[in-house]
């Protein structure tokens, strides 16, 4: 289904409710543009000399991300991901996220299908949430990477509620009773904001027992669309609760809407920039709203950008592997999803595959 949004409405609507619209075409790269480069033309990772192209502009980056780094120039190049342990992590977080849109039953069973066999031997602690003002969540201890996991469902189009809360673009100051080192006119999404302080008690009692009873030493965050949002937030609260005390966090989300105003976005860079990736694929609309020119909306640094799109797939053996994948320097790279424009957008992209893994209850058992 297709359709065309009116500027009054687009702004309430879009903001992770787009799974009512698909829309498509793509706004065109300014300098090296990884949504048309050849996968075959690939450097290695953290390769010292590749072998670029002559015609690509490459880099090569050691990080994901640079902290407290000012909105870049539309010029700067982006660097291809090319990193197999990364892009398992990637992988292997994305299937968590996946498993969360499925009912609380089935995770407390570990019996969500092929995303659960996937992923193998996981204990679940905890469920949350009521799909509807709360989204879904749960927390896990993962026993191959000897770390609790705690993975938040996205927007589920047919809980009205949640689009709701999404629909709330209005932004209110940030918690400083939850985040007392934050800079006073840090302001975030409200409807994000109170998804968030609906579920953190529970979120942090759960995972402190959890650290405790396994012994782990590292936590993953991870979650999609409107649990990408309460995501960043979870990070940045659980960063700091373990700071000081030996546990690592990492926070990887998929298809983030825009959370709060740049002095969120600095505060985010500051505590979390370097175990922070926000992931996005070619035409997904949902990284781009709220826009930019409201209320100083801005994402963090640290995302990664995928070209692969559903319109590219032409035969069941199209790429799907996060071969296009590439690291965005700064914030708001306009060669990354910074650069697609209201209208052009597939939201088909929003659902996956993020590194093969598509995220959405289509996955789970019916």
């Amino acid at each position: 289904m297709r359709a065309t949004l009116f500027p009054a409405t687009w702004v309430t609507l879009l903001a992770c409710a787009a799974p009512f619209f698909t829309l498509t075409n793509a706004a065109p790269l300014l300098r090296m543009n990884p949504r048309q480069q050849s996968p075959s033309a690939l450097p290695a990772f953290n390769d010292t000399s590749p072998s670029t192209p002559s015609n690509t502009t490459i880099t090569t980056e050691p990080s994901i991300t640079t902290n407290m780094l000012p909105p870049i120039p539309v010029n700067d190049a982006a660097t291809y991901v090319n990193s197999p342990d990364l892009m398992s992590q990637l992988r292997r977080s994305a299937e968590f996220t996946n498993a969360a849109y499925c009912t609380a039953a089935t995770v407390e069973n570990w019996a969500c299908g092929p995303t659960c066999e996937v992923l193998g031997n996981i204990t679940v602690l905890f469920t949350g949430g009521n799909n509807q003002l709360i989204p879904n969540y749960y927390i896990a201890h993962d026993p191959s990477t000897e770390s609790i996991v705690v993975a938040q469902q996205g927007t589920d189009p047919t809980e009205i509620l949640s689009i709701l809360v999404d629909a709330q673009f209005l932004q209110s100051p940030l918690n400083t009773t939850l985040f007392p080192t934050a800079p006073n006119n840090a302001m975030v999404h409200s409807g994000f904001q109170d998804a968030f302080l609906r579920s953190i008690d529970d979120v942090q009692r759960e995972v402190e027992r959890a650290v405790t009873d396994f012994g782990v030493h590292n936590v993953l965050v991870t979650g999609h669309s409107l649990g990408a949002a309460i995501g960043v937030m979870n990070g940045v609260y659980l960063t700091q609760l373990f700071e000081g005390r030996d546990v690592n966090v990492t926070t990887q989300v998929f298809g983030l809407p825009r959370a709060g105003n740049s002095v969120w976005a600095d505060f985010v860079d500051g505590t979390i920039g370097s175990n922070f990736v926000h992931m996005h694929l070619n035409h997904d609309p949902v990284p781009t709203v709220p826009p930019r020119g409201l209320f100083d909306y801005t994402h963090p640094s640290g995302e990664i950008f995928d070209s692969f799109s559903f319109d590219s797939i032409v035969n069941a053996t199209a790429a799907r592997d996060g071969s296009t994948a590439v690291f965005c320097p700064g914030r708001e790279n306009e060669n990354c999803s910074a650069g697609n424009k209201a209208f052009t957008d597939n939201i088909l992209d929003h659902l996956g595959p993020y590194f093969t893994v598509n995220i959405g209850s289509l996955s789970c058992p019916h």
